[in-house]
């Protein structure tokens, strides 16, 4: 398939789909979340860090050989991990690290099935394109559940008495 870039798949334009173009959720009176009450500097960092993930992202899905690819996904999966750190950090819980998550991927995947559906891209190449995504969002969703757990003091560590029973 042709390149994301070629297709006009940039960051610039993949961080488009995450600005607001409105936001009716706060006029209905839905919940607020956890991410409402962070300050303008939590924000702008897990913003930069986002930035960073789709930079890597792109580049992983772009990359013309297996070196190139897995070094891409491994610098997104680092900053996932970094995003569920800081929201730990922050007091919020696995859930709403994972909440936070699924927003980030919903608009990347859904700007990619855009982007492939504008250019033409035959069935194959766009399968492949999502597929592929997929895969490295699961990836990221992991390391962003691991980084949590490690910063949460859960990782690994056995709780007295959950050892396996004689």
């Amino acid at each position: 398939r042709p390149t994301l870039a070629r297709l006009g798949a940039s960051p610039e334009r993949i961080v488009r789909a995450y600005r607001p173009r409105h936001r009716p959720e706060r006029e209905s009176g839905t919940r607020r979340t956890w991410v409402d009450g962070l300050v303008e500097a939590d924000r702008e960092a897990f913003r930069e860090r986002g930035r960073g993930m789709v930079v890597a992202l792109l580049a992983h899905l772009d990359a013309v050989d297996d070196d190139s690819r897995s070094t891409r996904l491994q610098e997104a999966c680092w900053l996932a991990a970094e995003h569920g750190r800081r929201v730990a950090e922050l007091g919020a819980s696995m859930t709403e690290a994972v909440e936070t998550f699924l927003r980030f991927r919903s608009p990347f995947v859904a700007e990619l099935a855009g982007i492939a559906r504008r250019r033409g891209l035959d069935t194959r190449e766009a399968t492949e394109l999502l597929v592929q995504a997929d895969q490295a969002m699961d990836r990221l969703l992991i390391s962003t559940m691991t980084g949590h757990s490690l910063a949460a003091g859960v990782g690994g560590r056995r709780r007295r008495g959950s050892g396996p029973r004689q």
